[in-house]
């Protein structure tokens, strides 16, 4: 079961939670540090894939050829959509 704020598959992180001294997964903080610090991963791996990065995070199967057909899950998506709502709110990109 995913746990916390950034939904955080807690059994595969374990080794990831002892490294950046998270004891406590549900404590807000740690939560989203645990996060982002799997997301930064991706990022180093994958490149500025955003759609393959949000999709393995989020454990889509087959990732990887999904996002280089353009066949996105409905979760990446709206992560997506998203993203672009805020950045135009935000001024970073134009309508």
């Amino acid at each position: 079961t995913c746990k916390g704020l950034m939904q955080v598959y807690e059994m595969v992180h374990l080794e990831r939670m002892r490294e950046l001294g998270i004891s406590n997964i549900y404590d807000p903080y740690s939560n989203i540090l645990l996060g982002s610090d799997i997301l930064v991963e991706l990022f180093e791996t994958y490149g500025d894939d955003t759609a393959k990065v949000v999709m393995m995070y989020n454990g889509s199967s087959n990732a990887k050829a999904r996002a280089a057909s353009g066949d996105f899950t409905d979760y990446c998506n709206k992560v997506l959509n998203r993203t672009r709502e805020l950045e135009i709110i935000h001024g970073k990109v134009e309508e």
